[in-house]
Protein backbone atom coordinates (compact mmCIF):
# COMPACT_ATOMS: atom_id res chain seq x y z
CA UNK A 1 0.00 0.00 0.00
CA UNK A 2 1.44 3.36 -1.19
CA UNK A 3 1.35 6.45 1.57
CA UNK A 4 -0.22 9.82 -0.49
CA UNK A 5 2.97 12.18 -1.45
CA UNK A 6 1.78 14.64 1.82
CA UNK A 7 1.45 11.65 4.11
CA UNK A 8 5.41 10.91 3.53
CA UNK A 9 6.53 14.26 4.36
CA UNK A 10 4.10 14.07 7.62
CA UNK A 11 5.74 10.75 8.41
CA UNK A 12 9.62 11.97 7.51
CA UNK A 13 8.79 14.95 9.67
CA UNK A 14 7.53 12.28 12.68
CA UNK A 15 10.44 10.43 12.36
CA UNK A 16 12.84 13.64 12.78
CA UNK A 17 11.11 14.75 15.54
CA UNK A 18 11.55 11.10 17.10
CA UNK A 19 14.94 10.97 16.21
CA UNK A 20 16.31 13.99 17.84
CA UNK A 21 14.31 13.46 21.12
CA UNK A 22 16.00 10.03 21.52
CA UNK A 23 19.46 12.30 20.83
CA UNK A 24 18.16 14.41 23.42
CA UNK A 25 17.55 12.03 25.76
CA UNK A 26 20.96 10.60 25.34
CA UNK A 27 22.71 13.35 25.64
CA UNK A 28 21.03 13.97 29.20
CA UNK A 29 22.41 10.66 30.37
CA UNK A 30 25.40 10.26 28.63
CA UNK A 31 27.02 13.53 28.10
CA UNK A 32 28.86 13.28 31.31
CA UNK A 33 29.29 9.37 31.12
CA UNK A 34 31.84 7.53 29.58
CA UNK A 35 29.54 5.04 27.30
CA UNK A 36 29.95 5.41 23.82
CA UNK A 37 27.16 7.26 22.59
CA UNK A 38 28.62 9.85 25.44
CA UNK A 39 31.09 10.50 23.60
CA UNK A 40 29.76 10.75 19.99
CA UNK A 41 27.92 13.09 21.81
CA UNK A 42 30.61 15.09 23.22
CA UNK A 43 32.41 15.16 20.13
CA UNK A 44 29.45 16.91 18.00
CA UNK A 45 28.62 19.23 20.55
CA UNK A 46 32.56 20.12 20.74
CA UNK A 47 32.49 20.11 17.00
CA UNK A 48 29.30 23.03 16.55
CA UNK A 49 31.08 24.34 20.07
CA UNK A 50 34.00 25.45 18.91
CA UNK A 51 33.57 27.34 16.19
CA UNK A 52 30.44 29.09 18.29
CA UNK A 53 33.24 29.91 21.27
CA UNK A 54 35.49 31.46 18.97
CA UNK A 55 32.93 33.74 17.56
CA UNK A 56 31.67 34.60 21.20
CA UNK A 57 35.38 35.14 22.26
CA UNK A 58 35.87 37.62 19.18
CA UNK A 59 32.83 39.22 19.87
CA UNK A 60 33.99 39.27 23.73
CA UNK A 61 37.70 40.40 22.71
CA UNK A 62 36.13 43.26 20.45
CA UNK A 63 33.73 44.72 22.74
CA UNK A 64 36.48 44.81 24.90
CA UNK A 65 38.68 46.22 22.76
CA UNK A 66 36.15 49.29 21.65
CA UNK A 67 35.21 50.08 25.35
CA UNK A 68 39.17 50.34 25.99
CA UNK A 69 39.95 52.44 22.88
CA UNK A 70 37.01 54.36 24.67
CA UNK A 71 38.60 54.73 27.57
CA UNK A 72 42.02 55.62 26.24
CA UNK A 73 40.63 58.36 24.39
CA UNK A 74 38.40 59.69 27.16
CA UNK A 75 41.58 59.72 29.23
CA UNK A 76 43.70 61.50 26.53
CA UNK A 77 40.96 64.40 26.42
CA UNK A 78 41.13 64.37 29.91
CA UNK A 79 44.78 65.00 30.24
CA UNK A 80 44.93 67.59 27.35
CA UNK A 81 42.02 69.76 29.22
CA UNK A 82 44.27 69.70 32.28
CA UNK A 83 47.56 70.96 30.82
CA UNK A 84 45.36 73.44 28.64
CA UNK A 85 44.40 74.17 32.48
CA UNK A 86 48.31 74.40 33.60
CA UNK A 87 49.50 75.85 30.46
CA UNK A 88 46.83 78.88 31.13
CA UNK A 89 47.92 79.04 35.03
CA UNK A 90 51.74 79.39 34.23
CA UNK A 91 51.25 82.23 31.82
CA UNK A 92 49.24 83.66 33.95
CA UNK A 93 52.00 83.15 36.15
CA UNK A 94 54.93 84.91 34.18
CA UNK A 95 52.43 88.00 33.28
CA UNK A 96 51.59 88.28 36.82
CA UNK A 97 55.42 88.51 37.45
CA UNK A 98 56.34 90.41 34.63
CA UNK A 99 53.93 93.12 35.76
CA UNK A 100 55.33 93.18 38.96
CA UNK A 101 59.26 93.38 37.84
CA UNK A 102 58.46 96.21 35.30
CA UNK A 103 56.08 98.28 37.88
CA UNK A 104 59.19 97.55 40.84
CA UNK A 105 61.54 99.47 37.66
CA UNK A 106 58.64 101.40 36.89
CA UNK A 107 58.93 102.72 40.68
CA UNK A 108 62.74 103.13 40.18
CA UNK A 109 62.49 105.05 37.46
CA UNK A 110 60.13 107.52 38.46
CA UNK A 111 61.97 108.09 41.94
CA UNK A 112 58.76 108.79 43.65
CA UNK A 113 60.97 110.88 46.41
CA UNK A 114 61.44 113.44 43.86
CA UNK A 115 57.66 113.22 42.96
CA UNK A 116 54.80 115.21 44.91
CA UNK A 117 52.20 112.91 46.43
CA UNK A 118 49.55 114.16 44.75
CA UNK A 119 50.39 112.82 41.71
CA UNK A 120 48.64 109.76 40.55
CA UNK A 121 50.53 107.34 37.50
CA UNK A 122 48.25 106.11 35.24
CA UNK A 123 49.29 102.66 32.95
CA UNK A 124 48.83 102.35 29.41
CA UNK A 125 49.15 100.51 26.37
CA UNK A 126 50.59 101.52 23.04
CA UNK A 127 47.98 101.33 20.02
CA UNK A 128 49.22 102.85 17.44
CA UNK A 129 52.45 104.69 15.94
CA UNK A 130 52.80 108.04 13.23
CA UNK A 131 53.74 105.38 11.01
CA UNK A 132 57.63 106.10 11.24
CA UNK A 133 60.02 103.67 12.90
CA UNK A 134 61.02 105.68 15.65
CA UNK A 135 58.39 106.29 18.19
CA UNK A 136 58.84 110.14 18.21
CA UNK A 137 54.21 110.23 18.12
CA UNK A 138 52.18 107.44 18.97
CA UNK A 139 48.97 106.22 20.58
CA UNK A 140 47.88 104.96 24.14
CA UNK A 141 44.82 103.47 25.16
CA UNK A 142 43.67 105.45 27.87
CA UNK A 143 42.64 109.18 27.81
CA UNK A 144 39.97 111.46 29.37
CA UNK A 145 38.13 109.26 31.65
CA UNK A 146 41.19 108.43 33.51
CA UNK A 147 42.26 112.28 33.92
CA UNK A 148 44.72 112.28 31.45
CA UNK A 149 45.54 115.92 29.86
CA UNK A 150 47.80 117.51 27.54
CA UNK A 151 51.57 118.13 28.96
CA UNK A 152 51.23 115.14 31.09
CA UNK A 153 55.07 113.24 31.72
CA UNK A 154 55.02 109.91 30.40
CA UNK A 155 57.10 107.21 31.55
CA UNK A 156 58.13 103.86 31.40
CA UNK A 157 60.50 101.21 33.71
CA UNK A 158 63.48 102.76 32.38
CA UNK A 159 62.91 106.85 31.92
CA UNK A 160 61.49 109.55 30.58
CA UNK A 161 59.03 108.86 27.12
CA UNK A 162 57.58 111.86 26.63
CA UNK A 163 54.28 113.77 26.94
CA UNK A 164 50.32 113.89 26.36
CA UNK A 165 49.89 116.22 23.57
CA UNK A 166 45.98 115.36 22.74
CA UNK A 167 43.56 113.29 24.26
CA UNK A 168 40.31 112.10 23.74
CA UNK A 169 37.83 109.65 25.42
CA UNK A 170 39.94 105.91 25.60
CA UNK A 171 43.09 107.42 23.78
CA UNK A 172 45.60 109.61 23.77
CA UNK A 173 48.74 111.32 21.69
CA UNK A 174 52.27 111.30 23.00
CA UNK A 175 55.24 113.49 21.34
CA UNK A 176 58.23 111.62 22.31
CA UNK A 177 61.35 113.32 23.84
CA UNK A 178 62.89 112.24 20.61
CA UNK A 179 61.40 114.53 18.38
CA UNK A 180 63.13 117.87 17.83
CA UNK A 181 59.72 120.04 19.04
CA UNK A 182 60.15 118.44 22.61
CA UNK A 183 62.83 120.06 25.36
CA UNK A 184 63.64 118.93 27.98
CA UNK A 185 65.62 120.77 30.85
CA UNK A 186 68.36 118.37 32.58
CA UNK A 187 70.32 118.21 35.51
CA UNK A 188 73.48 115.76 36.07
CA UNK A 189 72.48 113.18 38.33
CA UNK A 190 76.01 113.52 40.04
CA UNK A 191 75.76 117.32 40.30
CA UNK A 192 72.48 118.77 40.14
CA UNK A 193 73.74 122.03 39.91
CA UNK A 194 75.06 121.29 35.94
CA UNK A 195 72.13 121.81 34.18
CA UNK A 196 71.22 122.41 30.54
CA UNK A 197 68.54 121.58 27.58
CA UNK A 198 67.88 118.69 25.70
CA UNK A 199 65.49 117.59 22.72
CA UNK A 200 65.67 115.18 20.01
CA UNK A 201 67.82 114.88 17.07
CA UNK A 202 64.99 113.97 14.11
CA UNK A 203 66.21 110.17 14.73
CA UNK A 204 66.47 108.16 17.88
CA UNK A 205 68.59 110.38 19.98
CA UNK A 206 69.16 113.40 21.87
CA UNK A 207 71.27 116.33 21.44
CA UNK A 208 71.72 119.51 24.06
CA UNK A 209 73.67 122.28 25.76
CA UNK A 210 74.94 123.23 28.98
CA UNK A 211 73.51 126.59 30.49
CA UNK A 212 77.00 127.25 31.51
CA UNK A 213 79.59 126.89 29.16
CA UNK A 214 82.48 126.03 32.07
CA UNK A 215 80.09 123.16 33.61
CA UNK A 216 82.11 119.94 33.94
CA UNK A 217 79.91 117.29 32.00
CA UNK A 218 81.52 114.50 31.24
CA UNK A 219 80.64 111.56 28.80
CA UNK A 220 78.86 108.74 31.02
CA UNK A 221 77.53 111.35 32.74
CA UNK A 222 73.58 110.05 33.54
CA UNK A 223 70.81 113.54 32.77
CA UNK A 224 67.58 113.41 34.46
CA UNK A 225 64.63 115.85 34.88
CA UNK A 226 64.75 118.91 36.89
CA UNK A 227 61.53 120.49 38.71
CA UNK A 228 61.77 123.19 35.81
CA UNK A 229 58.76 123.25 33.39
CA UNK A 230 55.94 120.05 32.91
CA UNK A 231 58.14 117.12 34.00
CA UNK A 232 58.33 116.02 37.65
CA UNK A 233 61.67 115.89 38.63
CA UNK A 234 64.65 113.26 38.85
CA UNK A 235 63.20 111.01 35.95
CA UNK A 236 65.99 109.66 34.16
CA UNK A 237 66.33 110.63 30.87
CA UNK A 238 69.82 109.10 29.25
CA UNK A 239 73.74 108.92 29.45
CA UNK A 240 76.13 111.11 28.04
CA UNK A 241 77.74 109.84 25.05
CA UNK A 242 79.75 112.79 23.52
CA UNK A 243 80.91 116.67 25.06
CA UNK A 244 82.13 119.21 22.98
CA UNK A 245 82.29 122.99 22.86
CA UNK A 246 81.11 125.28 20.39
CA UNK A 247 83.35 128.23 20.27
CA UNK A 248 80.68 130.28 18.47
CA UNK A 249 77.91 129.96 21.12
CA UNK A 250 80.23 129.58 23.80
CA UNK A 251 78.58 125.99 24.89
CA UNK A 252 78.96 122.41 25.67
CA UNK A 253 77.50 120.75 23.72
CA UNK A 254 76.34 117.47 24.31
CA UNK A 255 75.05 114.44 22.70
CA UNK A 256 72.98 111.98 24.80
CA UNK A 257 72.22 108.23 24.31
CA UNK A 258 68.40 108.03 25.84
CA UNK A 259 67.65 105.44 28.34
CA UNK A 260 64.49 104.29 26.67
CA UNK A 261 64.47 101.87 23.49
CA UNK A 262 62.67 104.67 21.14
CA UNK A 263 61.69 101.46 18.54
CA UNK A 264 60.07 99.49 20.86
CA UNK A 265 57.60 100.83 23.31
CA UNK A 266 55.03 98.75 24.16
CA UNK A 267 53.23 99.89 27.72
CA UNK A 268 54.07 103.57 29.53
CA UNK A 269 52.55 105.31 32.45
CA UNK A 270 51.40 108.92 32.53
CA UNK A 271 51.66 111.01 35.49
CA UNK A 272 48.60 113.33 36.31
Amino acid sequence: MKLPKNNKKTVALILSIMLLSIILLLSYKNFGGSSAAGGFIRQSVATVQGPLSKVSNGISNGLRGIFNFRYVVEENDKLKEENSILRKENALFLLNKAELEELRILSQALNYDGVPERNKVVAADVIAMDGSKWFNIFTINVGTESGIEKDDAVVNGVGLVGKIINSGEGWSKVIGIIDESNKVSFKVLRDDTLIGIVKGDGASGLVGFMLDGKASVIVGDILVTTNIGIYPQGIEIGKVSKVEFDNDTQLKNVTITPSVNFKNIQRVAVIL
